[in-house]
């Protein structure tokens, strides 16, 4: 579900190409706790935290439960399609 950085080696952070601010955005909208999104996943919240904040990597079958769950396309998770966040969101 998830690849953990080497702390060791200086890694960029997955958030320069995952929308972290769009998954908390739409987890705000849907009233959920990041331990109800946990609990959804099936992973722990210490590991839902730091996929939420970029310091580990997503595996696309993390990203594919989570549209589902947020009822939102994949590629709104993933800069490269273009998805935005705004304060106005929230």
């Amino acid at each position: 579900m998830y690849v953990k950085t080497n702390k060791a080696k200086k890694v960029k952070k997955f958030s320069e190409y995952i929308y972290t601010d769009n998954i908390k955005i739409e987890r705000f909208k849907k009233k959920l706790r990041q331990v109800d999104m946990a609990k959804l996943l099936g992973i722990s919240l210490s590991m839902y935290a730091m996929l939420e904040s970029g310091e580990v990597e997503p595996r696309i079958t993390f990203i594919n439960k989570l549209s589902e769950i947020l009822g939102k396309p994949a590629g709104y998770f993933f800069k490269l399609y273009g998805y935005e966040s705004t304060e106005k969101d929230i």
